[in-house]
């Protein structure tokens, strides 16, 4: 399978758990779950109310919070959904609103939102977040559209739903969970009929057929039946150049006659947003003085350290050096201080010839930097010397862009494939580079188990060495393939469990101190382990972390309070007990306090010069966080107020604020300011790089009507000073007739003609579709079309269209899609891979008494070897939870307990107690209360296969959904607003 739809199909699967078990359950989370806890509920109506209330009002502010700019646009369509059916296409839309709500309830939007994350990071995952949010709910879409057109209805109506749910709870708490949801009577009806839909729908797909009859006339069929589920993405490769306005920074001059003329002629469009009057009180919880009065007792500091003792553990630590021999199909060569990584040799065999291709990575690019195709000769054993060609590296996935000249960028990484006549033997790989030259043995290179075989043998070779009492770390620097380690004499970090591959774990802390293991084989090859110290586990005392810990828990009870005063001030405002102006000087932090409050006039967006310099300091520490526009938490909220409605507490990276607003006044224009007059800089400046970029753009056309996109890419390019050759041949690529089509194989044409890594640009996807439409794509341009990248040029190279996985291929497949019955080898496989799962560890169940003071723990002690019953001495003097049930604790396991208790317990025998033990919470006495449960190494027993056939019935059923709702997608037809997504 190609790369593009490989790329395509591995995303859906990647994701498929979030996009269709998530559309099948999506409205089980958001509608409120009923019967759960029923009869408590009821119980507890009328004491709860006020909570209830709050709660009702805290949800109504939620749904208040829509950030302003989209306050307007709610019923936008962001994406028409349509689905073709044997009378028409059906068709839905999905509006701003509702991406917002999915966007808004997802939990990744809340890690998003505080101004810890670093801008870029921020809104590049907010556009993934996006795009997740919109592919879902086009998923839904399409299940709803496939519902319909198959008449796929519950037998219910949304009014008897929504009844029978309110007699499961009470009307009156079914009114107070629907208003906490957001959600309006009928949209809580429409969606448990969309939610018992999905069901019907799951239920349809899903059936099952018995093993017997899934012969191969009924796995044809099905194939046949059903072959939309089973088509790749069409694909295209092309010729493709950009005229694009950056090509001319620098080159538009905007005087200042120009910003004042657009500036006077645009008065109505500058204006600010909506103003309004704020009061506010601002509490910050990280001031000292707020802090002072918090105080911490020193049993609630035990208590916290108690609970959360992992935190505070240091784990058992190694000490060691190695020597790593890597698989002879892995190199690194330095040529100065470019770095050349061959990886993963593979050879294939190809219209009669064979393939040989490798990974390329190069690394440390400089200006001087020159590599062709020329400077990789693979020299095969009758002495034939072989370089990559056109034709091999048509046929090579993710090939390397050669030549490379210049460094306009740090490190390039792609593949290498080079022809040879069926038979030939590869030996050396001759890299050059700037007069230098390297021979690489390869002739293990292609056969992963020779090339690890070849490397067991050299480390044989170096443990040999090293018993006849040559100096490891010397041996080390010679030889030890690890480029972080080797020159160091083969020198690690000390490190714990977890920060090595398993392989190289176990072997290390299963060696004694100064000894040498045999050669161990991880995935980078084979290694030499000297140990030379270990530390053992040891949780840090009470008294180490005390300070550390008083602190956390003082700002943690300081942002509480923080919280609760300006959330009683809120209900005091409701309530109208106290005035704002009161509260604020009672409370505030922040300048305004000594106003009441009051705040100067505000609009949304960037900090302008409009404001007086004093106005400016007050807004950007206040509203701004300090910086230069209104934090994005304070803006959505303030300006979703109504006059005189306080606002929720809200939380910044600076403490808690609330609001009240006083006054909505309308927009005015700004005034031509420093600030302005920049931004009016850079709409001149962009719109004479764009008609810049138009004018070549049409030159280029008029004056060579028959050129080629290669021939104009040569011209445009003529004069240039660039150190390297644009790109202006792409794909295969994925690509469908759907304009609303997307693929993260997108992602490499991105800045070419993508704008977002993921769809075509709309006026190219329409460009591409002319072409192809009759067939007769070969050597035409289309162009110039304008898009908002620039001005494109494109040719056809090649166009693939009805591609279909073949029946043959998959026919194992779908028998497991349509019987979800695995095969006894099947198990086997998924057991074999899974096997650390299921062993169950030894266990020894003990009772315990935890005494804080080790005076008391010997005393107790004395009368336990005295004969008291160790039951009621727990209970009467541990302090650990377990003392009211005799000291009775849940079986453990080796290693569970801190290391000296643990070693102590497995020492036992059934009735005997240990010595008094000091741990980290406490003295320690431990009685073994039975003789060891022994572990159990795991075998197939009949649970374990039970265990491993859900597995993989879950696994076969999710390839069910995958194909299905790819076979939708294929047939969907959906437009995107780009525009407007945009703007969410």
């Amino acid at each position: 399978m190609s790369k593009a739809s490989f790329m395509s199909m591995r995303w859906l699967r990647l994701h498929i758990k979030e996009i269709i078990w998530a559309t099948v359950l999506l409205f089980v989370g958001s509608i409120f779950v009923i019967g759960y806890g029923t009869s408590r509920a009821i119980q507890q109506q009328e004491e709860r109310k006020q909570q209830a209330d709050e709660s009702e009002r805290r949800a109504e502010n939620l749904r208040n919070m829509v950030p302003a700019h989209l306050q307007s646009k709610l019923n936008m369509p962001v994406a028409h959904v349509s689905l073709p059916t044997e009378n028409a296409s059906l068709t839905t839309v999905i509006d701003v609103k509702t991406v917002w709500r999915s966007i808004k309830d997802s939990p990744e939007y809340q890690q998003l939102q505080g101004d810890s994350m670093p801008a870029g990071i921020r809104e590049f995952y907010g556009k993934m977040l996006k795009e997740r949010a919109l592919e879902s709910l086009i998923s839904m879409s399409l299940l709803e559209l496939y519902a319909r057109s198959h008449n796929i209805k519950p037998e219910v109506t949304a009014a008897a739903i929504i009844e029978k749910d309110k007699e499961a709870i009470s009307p009156i708490e079914f009114d107070r969970q629907l208003k906490r949801e957001g959600l309006s009577l009928d949209e809580y009806g429409q969606q448990r009929l969309k939610q018992m839909t999905y069901q019907s729908v799951s239920q349809k797909i899903m059936e099952v057929v018995p093993p017997a009859s899934a012969t191969e006339d009924f796995l044809r069929k099905y194939y046949e039946t059903n072959k939309i589920r089973f088509k790749d993405d069409d694909q295209i490769s092309f010729n493709h150049l950009l005229v694009s306005p950056d090509d001319f920074s620098g080159l538009a001059e905007i005087n200042e006659a120009e910003i004042k003329d657009y500036f006077d002629k645009n008065r109505e469009e500058l204006k600010s947003s909506e103003r309004l009057t704020l009061s506010h009180i601002f509490i910050n919880p990280n001031d000292a003085s707020f802090k002072a009065g918090i105080a911490i007792s020193d049993s609630e500091i035990r208590r916290q350290y108690t609970d959360n003792l992992d935190r505070f553990k240091n784990p058992e630590k190694v000490k060691a050096r190695h020597i790593l021999i890597k698989p002879k199909n892995s190199f690194d060569e330095k040529f100065g201080e470019l770095s050349i990584n061959l990886r993963n040799f593979t050879s294939t065999e190809v219209d009669g010839k064979t393939l040989y291709t490798f990974d390329a990575g190069i690394a440390n690019l400089q200006s001087s930097t020159s590599l062709s195709r020329g400077n990789f000769v693979l020299v095969t054993t009758d002495g034939e010397e072989l370089t990559a060609d056109d034709a091999s590296i048509a046929k090579t996935e993710n090939a390397l862009e050669l030549p490379i000249h210049g460094a306009t960028k740090s490190a390039m990484f792609g593949k290498i494939g080079i022809f040879a006549k069926t038979g030939s033997t590869p030996t050396t790989l001759v890299i050059t580079n700037a007069g230098e030259r390297r021979e690489i043995d390869v002739k293990a290179a292609f056969d992963p188990e020779k090339a690890f075989a070849a490397a067991l043998d050299e480390i044989k070779s170096i443990a040999r060495q090293i018993e006849e009492g040559k100096d490891f770390a010397e041996l080390a620097k010679k030889h030890s393939q690890d480029p972080g380690s080797g020159a160091k004499g083969g020198e690690l970090d000390e490190f714990a469990r977890g920060a090595m591959v398993k392989p190289f774990e176990d072997a290390a802390f299963a060696t004694a101190i100064g000894k040498i293991t045999e050669p161990v084989k991880t995935q980078f090859g084979y290694h030499l382990i000297k140990v030379e110290g270990k530390t053992a586990e040891k949780v840090r005392s009470f008294e180490e972390v005390k300070t550390e810990l008083t602190a956390e828990m003082r700002d943690s009870q300081a942002a509480i309070k923080a919280e609760s005063t300006l959330e009683s001030a809120r209900q005091k405002l409701l309530y109208q007990s106290d005035t704002f102006e009161n509260l604020a000087k009672l409370h505030s932090m922040a300048a305004s306090r000594k106003d009441g409050g009051k705040l100067p006039t505000v609009f949304a967006g960037e900090i302008t010069d409009d404001y007086s310099a004093e106005q400016k300091k007050m807004i950007s520490t206040e509203l701004g966080n300090n910086g230069t526009s209104i934090a994005k938490e304070i803006e959505s909220a303030v300006f979703a107020l109504e006059p005189g409605e306080v606002s929720s507490v809200i939380k910044t990276s600076n403490g808690y604020h609330l609001f009240r607003l006083e006054n909505k006044l309308p927009p005015v224009n700004l005034a031509l300011t420093p600030t302005l007059t920049l931004k009016i800089h850079e709409i001149l400046e962009k719109q004479a790089r764009g008609k810049l970029a138009q004018a070549k753009a049409e030159k280029l056309r008029s004056e060579q009507p028959a050129a080629s996109v290669a021939e104009l890419a040569k011209i445009a390019g003529a004069g240039k000073n660039s150190e390297k050759e644009a790109k202006n041949s792409f794909g295969p690529l994925p690509i469908s007739a759907n304009p609303g089509f997307s693929s993260y194989a997108l992602s490499d044409v991105t800045g070419e003609v993508s704008a977002d890594g993921r769809t075509y640009l709309p006026e190219l996807h329409t460009a591409f579709m002319s072409l192809i439409k009759d067939g007769k794509w070969a050597n035409k341009v289309a162009g110039p079309i304008k898009s908002e990248l620039g001005y494109h040029f494109l040719e056809i190279t090649a166009f693939e269209t009805n591609r279909y996985e073949a029946y043959d291929e998959i026919k194992e497949k779908i028998k497991r899609m349509v019987t979800l019955e695995p095969s006894p080898e099947e198990i086997q496989k998924e057991f074999d891979a899974n096997i650390d799962q299921f062993d169950i560890p030894a266990t020894r169940k003990i009772r315990q008494i935890v005494i804080s003071e080790e005076r008391t723990a010997n005393e107790v002690y004395d009368r336990l070897k005295k004969g008291e019953i160790f039951a009621l001495l727990a209970n009467r003097f541990s302090i650990d939870g377990s003392a009211g049930n005799g000291g009775l604790i849940a079986p453990v396991r080796r290693g569970q307990l801190s290391e000296k208790l643990d070693k102590a317990v497995w020492n036992l025998k059934k009735g005997d107690i240990t010595e008094v033990v000091s741990t980290p919470y406490g003295y320690v006495i431990a009685m073994l209360e039975e003789d060891e449960n022994p572990g159990v190494k795991a075998s197939l027993t009949a649970d374990v296969t039970t265990q491993l056939k859900r597995k993989l019935r879950g696994t076969y059923q999710e390839d069910v959904w995958t194909h299905f709702l790819k076979g939708l997608n294929n047939q969907a037809y959906v437009i995107r607003h780009t525009k407007v997504l945009e703007e969410i």
